[in-house]
């Protein structure tokens, strides 16, 4: 569900009760250092913002590859700065604050992958529990599907930084402080569908929760943004939500078993 947390990373303390962290993204170009501010709040002050909902790199297996048929790359951990120290992420979750990022306008995150001390079990079974809440209150759930990939490995990132600028996703941040008005991405093209449809994202149970409890969907893959609404007919978006549907219920069925049968005992 999370990435490995930075060594000796000081968070900020979260208050008693019903309380999480934020991460405020700051704005900066496509290849410019990540920088951003981690604070703490309480739901009492009905905090805005957007909850991030992703899959994290699985560090002994292969990492994705940005280009078609090109050998996984090497490099599986990026450093960002947050409150001015360094902090190691996923190349998944380095790609997703690089293209939610805008030029202009700072974009307030939940992610739990930096929000939560992964290295504080009490803390973080207290934040597996409320995570439905974290999820259904967010003003907006964006789904990152992942980087677009590339057939020309020249230039690879003028060519992310390209298509960024070009893209729907630099202007979200935007958006969401009521600067502009959002315009969504058309259809994607076979290929990018193809990518759409194979990416580890829909094997995740955990995106059930995420997304069934959002308030607003957006998706994004690369620099393109679609409203759950304007993509809720695609074919494989069923499928995979009645996929992940039974594979939950079947889990459910197995926990309830495994623990009517340790009563039994």
């Amino acid at each position: 569900m999370s990435e490995s947390p930075s060594k000796q990373f000081p968070y900020p303390e979260l208050p008693q009760g019903n309380a999480i962290r934020l991460l405020l993204l700051s704005p900066g170009n496509f290849s410019d250092p990540i920088v951003c501010t981690l604070s703490s709040v309480h739901f009492s002050s009905k905090p805005k913002y957007t909850a991030l909902s992703y899959t994290w790199d699985d560090q002994n297996a292969s990492q994705a590859a940005l280009l078609i048929s090109a050998p996984p790359p090497t490099r599986s951990t990026f450093t960002i700065l947050i409150n001015g120290h360094r902090f190691a992420v996923r190349r998944n979750l380095h790609l997703a604050l690089l293209h939610l990022r805008s030029a202009t306008h700072p974009l307030t995150l939940w992610v739990d992958a930096i929000c939560i001390n992964q290295k504080d079990l009490k803390e973080r079974s207290h934040q597996v529990a409320i995570m439905a809440f974290v999820y259904n209150q967010a003003e907006v759930v964006i789904s990152w599907l992942g980087a677009k990939k590339y057939r020309d490995g020249n230039d690879l990132i003028d060519q992310m930084q390209e298509e960024w600028t070009s893209g729907k996703t630099k202007t979200f941040a935007a958006w969401r402080a009521g600067e502009v008005g959002i315009k969504y991405s058309g259809n994607p093209s076979r290929d990018e569908l193809n990518h759409i449809e194979t990416n580890p994202y829909w094997s995740r149970i955990w995106v059930i929760q995420e997304v069934c409890l959002a308030r607003q969907l957006v998706f994004a893959y690369g620099s393109s943004l679609w409203h759950y609404n304007d993509v809720k007919d695609w074919r494989f978006l069923k499928s995979s939500w009645e996929e992940l549907g039974e594979k939950m219920q079947g889990d459910e069925a197995q926990t309830e078993e495994e623990s009517t049968g340790e009563e039994a005992a």
